[in-house]
């Protein structure tokens, strides 16, 4: 499986420093899964272009072994460590020694190897091991959240789409799947990724407006923070307060200011006269 697509140079290169401070040592750089081998691209503190664009097949080398095992692997000097001497020579004009790799796995794919490594001989300890292990962990967190927002971005699209054909059943849908794309877009920094789920929650908005996609005749006369309206998309799911805070991570009492907030900019009294307005607004599904 191809991360290319994925896995973006700044995400890339923003890991590739975190494990590099984390972990102290001069060099880190990362493989990308291609099919069934690993392609090396790009890295922090390399001094040659040896490693640049270099194809590494699966069980070979460091990389390759961790490819074929999804196992990390370390070594405390490559050109007598027990693996296949494929790359010495690359290896080598690098001058890196000791070296680490560690999978990056999401939903069980390996998708790409990081590295970290040391232009000395040194066996590392599982501080270092923990260091890049920890910085792969949270990046994989993140790639799960966005492939989880891409795919609900295409439901999202798919059906707004088709909107014509919808029923009230499908409505409802839509508004689950409103809910938690605003949720979900909380959890993520990405900007592209966040651009894309807000233009679909404005095309699923769009669906609640009527068929002709007009515009509301009038504006909230204060227009509402992000928060208010994630809590409002899940209090129209018929969420308690408690339910709304467990599935945007906030406090009760802050769902509960956010309603406050809301009603006063929206002029209503109770959260389901925010809801409806709301929608009659074209905030809402």
């Amino acid at each position: 499986m191809t991360a290319h697509g994925t896995l973006d140079s700044d995400t890339t290169r923003a890991a590739l420093r975190t494990i590099r401070t984390r972990t102290e040592l001069p060099v880190s750089f990362v493989g990308l899964v291609d099919d069934d081998r690993l392609v090396l691209r790009g890295g922090i503190g390399l001094r040659t272009p040896a490693l640049s664009g270099l194809p590494v097949a699966r069980g070979a080398g460091v990389g390759g072994h961790v490819l074929r095992t999804g196992r990390p692997t370390a070594v405390a000097d490559y050109g007598t460590a027990g693996i296949t001497q494929h790359y010495h020579a690359q290896v080598h004009a690098e001058g890196l020694r000791a070296m680490v790799a560690v999978p990056l796995a999401v939903n069980g794919v390996v998708r790409a190897v990081f590295y970290a490594a040391d232009r000395r001989e040194s066996t590392f300890g599982d501080a270092v091991l923990g260091a890049v292990a920890r910085t792969v962990r949270d990046l994989a967190y993140e790639l799960r959240v966005r492939d989880e927002v891409e795919r609900r971005v295409r439901f999202a699209e798919a059906a707004a789409a088709e909107r014509s054909a919808l029923g009230g059943v499908d409505r409802e849908l839509l508004r689950e799947v409103f809910s938690e794309l605003r949720a979900l877009a909380g959890e993520i920094s990405d900007g592209a990724v966040r651009s894309r789920l807000e233009s679909a929650c404005g095309r699923i908005t769009d669906f609640g407006r009527g068929s002709d996609g007009a515009a509301p005749a009038t504006a909230p006369p204060r227009a509402l923070t992000v928060r208010e309206l994630d809590v409002l998309a899940h209090v129209a799911l018929g969420c308690t307060n408690s339910e709304v805070a467990q599935r945007l991570s906030i406090g009760a009492e802050t769902v509960k200011a956010y309603l406050r907030s809301a009603a006063q900019k929206l002029g209503t009294r109770t959260r389901f006269e925010s809801v409806t307005r709301a929608r009659s607004l074209g905030l809402l599904p």
